[in-house]
């Protein structure tokens, strides 16, 4: 691959500990998404910022600095359409998360098929939209 055509989807895959951000975008490469890695949010604002092409942000969510809702925030507001998918590997609260209110969450580790239909269904939302 050598970058996103207008078919394949791109997913910013952003979290602070680099083994942890390889392994999602490999995971994600495998589901046939082109993948854009960075490490935490400053690296990601400044991605957002430009004209990359960026259909999915998959944001841990605990992460030094700014955390990953309020990067997705800021990001919401450089990019209104912008589909986020939240991780986290502190899962408390089950469906009383309040992680919930602000997107779809994926614990770690990660399920092959489970992020497939959550990337599927962010992605195919993105497509129906008028």
């Amino acid at each position: 691959m050598n970058g996103p055509t207008g078919e394949q989807p791109t997913v910013l895959v952003v979290d602070d500990d680099e083994n942890v951000r390889s392994l999602a975008a490999h995971i994600v490469r495998a589901l046939d998404f082109w993948v854009i890695e960075a490490n935490g949010a400053q690296a990601a604002l400044e991605i957002l910022r430009g004209a990359t092409k960026v259909d999915v942000l998959f944001t841990d969510i605990a992460m030094p600095g700014l955390s990953g809702l309020e990067l997705a925030h800021l990001a919401k507001q450089l990019r209104p359409d912008l589909k986020v998918l939240y991780t986290s590997a502190h899962l408390f609260g089950g469906a009383d998360n309040p992680a919930l209110r602000y997107g779809p969450l994926i614990a770690k580790p990660w399920k092959l098929e489970q992020l497939r239909e959550v990337m599927d269904t962010l992605i195919e939302t993105d497509k129906r939209a008028p």
